[in-house]
């Protein structure tokens, strides 16, 4: 316990300040929010950001789609009807960060097989559990970011599109999701576009995304503090690995042919004993990074620094008790104060 404290306390007396990017996807069938995480894969991040600012992703198709799986994008952008895409100018492969594993709602890179090292524009969120074939298979595929609220609602619904062979426009468009599509030459409308992709301006510490940094954004690091998003286990999709999912678990034990929401921690079909050693591993996590300020994919003390550094901005906090910037005491005394409720949990 001790030694977890110091640690934390090397962290929040030391640790980087750099804020986590947050992007906001504009698509065809609604909008979604992530959170890059700059500090576990800083070359990835930067690489993302690049197409980001040269506006490459303007008008970029979904162009695959495999239900329970991926939805994926990044690598085409519609011209004209009669024309159909173009692939997107590449910058140089940016060099593979396995850091984190493919669990649903995170977006990782998609890379040419064999090569570790090739990943460039395109993209794909995870739509399950794909720890067991993504995290192993060509070096790992790196995860840079994780989806916001409830923004998997948007790419579930992007799964849900009629999936078409597409490979007479393309060759990488063999599940190509078309919709109002009766056949022909698809139309722009058809296609399901990421009609633009935006750095969102917030402030640091604002984990609750409502402008302010407050009372409550400490209250939403409190409540995750020390959690991390790097295990799967998740399988009623509420962003907390606890009891209810061993639950889940156990109804599905023995079933055949399962889906990662039915306790198949491994995707392997089967819910067995290894599935649960999954959950064990992220008992008492949750997916949940809105207070992973800097994107360590941790939350932590480096994090509660940005929520204290603009704290007294926020306009509704004149008359609050303010800590006071650089105070390694408070920091010290909120830390144990959690570490200790987070010890005590534990040994319930």
């Amino acid at each position: 316990m001790l030694r977890i404290l110091l640690s934390t306390l090397a962290i929040v007396t030391f640790g980087t300040r750099a804020q986590a990017t947050i992007v906001q996807f504009d698509t065809v069938l609604g909008s979604f929010s992530v959170r890059l995480f700059d500090g576990a894969t800083p070359l990835s991040t930067q690489n993302f950001l690049n197409y980001v600012n040269d506006g490459d992703f303007i008008d970029s198709i979904v162009h695959r789609s495999i239900p329970g799986f991926i939805v994926q994008s990044g690598g085409f952008t519609y011209t004209l009807d009669g024309v159909g895409n173009v692939a997107i100018p590449t910058d140089a492969p940016v060099v593979n960060e396995p850091n984190i594993s493919n669990i649903r709602g995170t977006l990782a890179y998609a890379k040419q097989g064999g090569n570790p090292n090739s990943a460039t524009s395109g993209w794909f969120a995870n739509l399950s559990n794909n720890t067991a074939n993504l995290d192993n298979q060509n070096g790992g595929f790196t995860v840079f970011a994780t989806v916001l609220g409830d923004g998997m609602d948007v790419l579930d619904a992007i799964a849900e599109i009629p999936i078409f062979n597409g490979t007479p426009l393309n060759s990488a468009f063999g599940n190509l999701p078309l919709q109002n599509f009766s056949g022909g030459f698809p139309l722009k409308e058809n296609y399901i576009l990421v009609n633009s992709v935006t750095v969102v301006n917030l402030a640091d510490g604002d984990y609750t995304f409502d402008g302010a940094v407050d009372a409550q954004d400490l209250a939403v690091w409190s409540k995750d503090f020390g959690r991390l998003n790097l295990v799967g286990g998740d399988y009623n999709d509420d962003k907390e690995i606890n009891g209810a999912d061993f639950l889940q678990w156990q109804q599905g034990f023995g079933k055949v042919g399962a889906a990662y929401t039915d306790g198949d921690s491994d995707g392997n079909g089967s819910i067995n004993a290894d599935d649960l050693l999954v959950w064990d591993q992220g008992f008492g996590s949750t997916l949940d990074v809105s207070a992973d300020g800097n994107g360590t994919a941790s939350i932590d003390g480096a994090d509660f620094l940005l929520w204290q550094r603009d704290f007294e901005t926020a306009p509704t906090l004149a008359a609050a008790g303010i800590p006071e910037p650089g105070s390694i005491a408070l920091v010290s005394a909120t830390c144990l104060f959690v570490l200790l409720r987070d010890f005590r949990r534990r040994r319930r």
